[in-house]
């Protein structure tokens, strides 16, 4: 899998699973399968490295269950 790539200190991208960034409460996980609005954020998370944790097992889950509907 790819690296995820710094846009800045506060946010992070990756080509297949997604965006992590960080707000006031925490890091959110925002999967690119799912429309780009905070009700689809997961989180928030205490550390970068977590949520994007989170975000690849989350990522391997949904390919996964696209695979199986194939």
């Amino acid at each position: 899998m790819t690296e995820w790539k710094a846009i800045d200190d506060g946010w992070f991208v990756h080509p297949e699973i997604g965006g992590v960034r960080r707000d006031i409460d925490g890091w959110n996980v925002l999967p690119r399968w799912l429309p780009d609005s905070q009700e689809h954020d997961i989180g928030p998370f205490s550390s970068a490295r977590y949520a994007k944790s989170v975000a690849e097992k989350r990522f391997e889950k949904h390919r996964a269950a696209m695979e199986e509907g194939e």
